[in-house]
């Protein structure tokens, strides 16, 4: 049987939970409300890349308190990004070498400004000035172990077998978004949008 919390912002009752330095228990519901302003950042540890949630050393009392002023902040990025539906940034790219009968995946690293990216989305990709067209093969969760880790054909083949793959990239968190066949250019620092 599944024990129910309750949350220490909203006072709903959750399954879901998250457990911060404070040792208080969030649901996801009020978590993805201030995500976009604590979201998930890259950052190097003893030589490797990890993500790491940036709203662990934030208090409960602030991030009631903040609630406002993320949707602020949110409709600030929104009118930056010209009324995007989502706005993906890219921290890192790199080609996964399919095997024997095997595509290739292109990985893109990173994570979604605001908004959310959804499996077969037809996304656009803006690289050096020029804007092509994608779809979106496969999401993988970027925030658990190690971070940039590969996510090609055979890794996704598991995630499926396993029941772990993710339908969607959420606002403020870290994904490998995986391109079959990708026949274009991308680098750290440009934007995917729908």
């Amino acid at each position: 049987m599944t024990e129910l919390y309750k949350c220490a912002i909203c006072g709903g009752t959750t399954q879901y939970i998250d457990t911060m330095k404070y040792k208080t228990r969030i649901c996801m519901n009020c978590i993805r409300r201030i995500s976009v302003l604590y979201p998930f950042e890259y950052k190097s540890e003893n030589g490797s890349a990890k993500a790491v949630c940036s709203f662990d050393e934030i208090s409960t009392e602030q991030l009631k308190n903040e609630f406002e002023k993320a949707h602020e902040y949110r409709e600030e990025l929104i009118r930056k990004y010209d009324y995007k539906y989502a706005v993906f940034e890219v921290k890192a790219a790199k080609t996964i070498k399919g095997g024997f009968l095997q595509a290739d995946y292109l990985n893109v690293y990173g994570r979604p400004l605001y908004g959310d990216l959804h499996i077969f989305d037809e996304v656009c990709i803006s690289h050096a000035g020029n804007t092509v067209r994608a779809k979106i093969d496969a999401i993988c969760d970027d925030a658990h172990g190690y971070a940039f880790h590969e996510f090609g054909a055979k890794q996704i083949k598991q995630a499926e077998l396993d029941g772990i793959i993710c339908t969607t990239a959420c606002e403020g968190g870290a994904y490998v978004l995986a391109f079959k066949k990708a026949d274009f250019e991308i680098s750290p620092g440009d934007i995917i949008f729908k």
